[in-house]
């Protein structure tokens, strides 16, 4: 007598899917109940809300003029059907190209027995820079939705058979041309890690091998031609910190691992050890953590921008863990899945738990604003710092008062009346004029004044004084 297969192919799986599925299921409620704010309402503007600057019909014109004025990266073409999806359908892709990354990354590790898959997805959960507004769609389509793309690539790219369905070749054709065109941050390093690898060990790639990385180079290449992405190259822009504090927020382990290669260079025996891993393709990957640096240090920007190189550190050195490190005993392997998939399970349920509130007063503060006719909205909300902090700064409410550009395009996707919202609560206070020592700070049409702890709002005849919440979007 024949068992059950669909209870025989579930037994087959890796204990580590079941916690993907577990944090996708908590993330889909995150995703959920997670405002559209910023570059979202950026982007859905250009198909509804008060003043939509397209119809659909407009949509290939729309990415036309995306890459030539914007940038060329195919994933932010993505962004005006995506944000104008119902929400439910937008977390539930979401949640699946979160789970599709976490996937991909213990895929393309080669760690999916034992107890490394565990710790990829506990460093993936708590090492990337998920702080710099990653839950945002705008943030997480531009950075999880890359990475899937990129991760996916680089698998099919380094394990291409010789010969391949046509239907498989020409699915792994878009998909490389799409992963390379889909962020320059993500692309760029990637196809230099090839570049390198293939140059140092003189490697010869399989016909379609060539292909797919040729294809992946050319959407590089139409990503980077973009007059858009040039400009914003270009364009001067003042820091967020030193040099230094840009690569130690921004790609601290990867520091870390060249720390460590360099080192272990000097000595003899770990040298030959890294000679000989270097001629695995996990070593793309580490190369490609290579260009982060300059990226960072041109962009000025900290935190996402080093979120590709960390996450491909982060799986070359699963990868080369499994390889180098004794395999642990079942008993601890168990312990340590079970404390892990606790932990990381506890977090998310807790993230989706005070997301639900923070939405909830979101609702409140939208509906209060669209309604208003002179932009007041009256009550409490939850400020960034109350949050506890194993919310690890990654979940958003109600738009902090020096926000400038979420409340502007907030007023700019629900009105057109140039109107920003004005928050008056419990601890608001009133001036007529804001302190001499206030500095005047301007996005667009939104002017507000800003001191060391306070902001001052024009609103009527004076100015409502808030408290300034110092968090990572005032950098």
């Amino acid at each position: 007598m024949t068992g059950n297969p669909h209870k025989c192919r579930l037994n087959a799986l890796p204990s580590w899917i079941w916690i993907v599925a577990a944090l996708s299921i908590c993330l889909f409620f995150v995703y959920l109940w997670t405002p559209l704010l910023g570059d979202d309402l950026a982007y859905k503007g250009v198909f509804s809300g008060a003043t939509r600057r397209f119809g659909f019909e407009r949509f290939p014109g729309w990415c036309r003029e995306h890459w030539l004025f914007v940038n060329g990266r195919s994933i932010d073409k993505l962004m005006p059907v995506a944000t104008n999806l119902p929400k439910g359908l937008l977390a539930g892709i979401s949640a699946v190209m979160y789970g599709a990354m976490l996937t991909l990354a213990v895929r393309a590790s080669k760690a999916v027995r034992g107890i490394m898959p565990w710790l990829l997805l506990t460093a993936m959960a708590l090492a990337l820079p998920w702080w710099d507004g990653c839950y945002l769609f705008a943030v997480q389509i531009n950075y999880i939705w890359a990475s899937v793309f990129v991760l996916a690539a680089y698998i099919i790219i380094t394990e291409a058979p010789h010969r391949i369905h046509p239907v498989a070749a020409v699915a792994a054709l878009g998909l490389c041309g799409f992963a390379g065109m889909s962020h320059e941050g993500a692309s760029v390093p990637l196809l230099f890690g090839f570049a390198v690898y293939f140059a140092l060990q003189h490697k010869k790639l399989n016909t379609v091998q060539a292909v797919m990385l040729a294809t992946f180079a050319i959407g590089v290449i139409l990503n980077m031609l973009s007059p858009g992405i040039r400009q914003r190259v270009g364009a001067i822009r003042e820091p967020d910190d030193t040099p230094l504090w840009l690569l130690l927020k921004s790609e601290p382990l990867v520091l870390v691992l060249w720390t460590a290669i360099i080192t272990g260079l000097f000595i003899p025996r770990v040298r030959r050890r890294i000679t000989a891993l270097s001629a695995n393709p996990l070593s793309v990957l580490v190369y490609a953590t290579l260009p982060g640096a300059p990226v960072i240090l041109a962009s000025g920007i900290v935190g996402r921008t080093g979120w590709f190189v960390t996450l491909y550190a982060l799986v070359a050195v699963a990868g080369y863990g499994t390889m180098l490190l004794p395999r642990v005993g079942d008993v601890v392997s168990t312990v340590c899945a079970a404390a892990v998939g606790v932990l990381l399970t506890s977090q998310a349920i807790a993230e989706a738990v005070v997301q639900h509130r923070l939405y909830k007063e979101y609702q409140d503060y939208e509906t209060q604003f669209v309604r208003s006719h002179d932009g007041i909205i009256r009550g409490s909300f939850t400020p960034d710092d109350a949050l506890p902090w194993w919310m690890l700064n990654r979940l958003r409410g109600v738009p902090d008062s020096d926000d400038l550009y979420l409340l502007e395009t907030l007023s700019g996707y629900y009105r057109n009346d140039s109107i920003a919202p004005v928050v008056i609560g419990p601890e608001t206070r009133f001036r007529t004029v804001p302190p001499t020592e206030a500095v005047k700070t301007r996005f667009g049409w939104h002017t507000v004044y800003i001191t060391a702890d306070s902001v001052y709002t024009p609103c009527k005849s004076g100015f409502v004084a808030s408290r300034r919440i110092i968090d990572s979007g005032d950098r």
